[in-house]
């Protein structure tokens, strides 16, 4: 999903666009495979996004289709980017 479409998304939802989405966004996105939260937490602390932020900012994209929650053998679970398109035109 592209920066557009997840904006398109958002709108549709009635969300707001807000920095911390953008770039919570854009991390998932350049993961090669499953992360955890923790390796969100880290990766956010140099952009001062609180732990809180990351969490409800994860469980949103879950709801929006954008991430899935999936079994791990190392930790109990981690996230993974669905690469299906979703249509909200």
């Amino acid at each position: 999903m592209n920066k557009e479409k997840f904006i398109r998304l958002l709108k549709a939802n009635n969300l707001r666009d807000t920095v911390e989405r953008r770039v919570i966004f854009d991390e998932i996105y350049s993961f090669p495979d499953t992360f955890s939260r923790e390796d969100i937490d880290s990766r956010m602390e140099a952009e001062r996004i609180s732990r809180g932020t990351v969490v409800n900012t994860l469980n949103l994209f879950i709801e929006l289709g954008i991430i899935k929650l999936v079994p791990s053998v190392y930790k109990h679970y981690v996230y993974e980017v669905i690469h299906t398109e979703i249509n909200n035109d």
